[in-house]
């Protein structure tokens, strides 16, 4: 199973960067008066939840790029500290 987890984890971050993404360029495009048209009482709402949920994506993406340096100097690590 240990073979799968960077392969996985770094399917799982391009996911969380595309995600990361999505929602800045939805900040960048929308303005508040859409958000108003659409039917929300206030753009405020709206903007600061997709705000939190952009930068939860992001984090993400970085709790799984540590987490990708931490696999690979472990593996580098135990490959160059085996005897000749």
């Amino acid at each position: 199973m240990q073979g799968f987890m960077s392969p996985l984890s770094e399917f799982a971050d391009v996911l969380e960067q595309l995600e990361s993404t999505f929602y800045q360029q939805a900040l960048a495009k929308f303005h508040d008066s859409d958000f108003t048209s659409a039917g929300f009482p206030s753009s405020q709402i709206p903007i600061e939840q997709l705000t939190i949920i952009q930068a939860d994506e992001a984090t993400h993406s970085s709790t799984l790029q540590v987490h990708l340096y931490f696999i690979t100097f472990v593996r580098l690590t135990q490959y160059s500290s085996r005897p000749l």
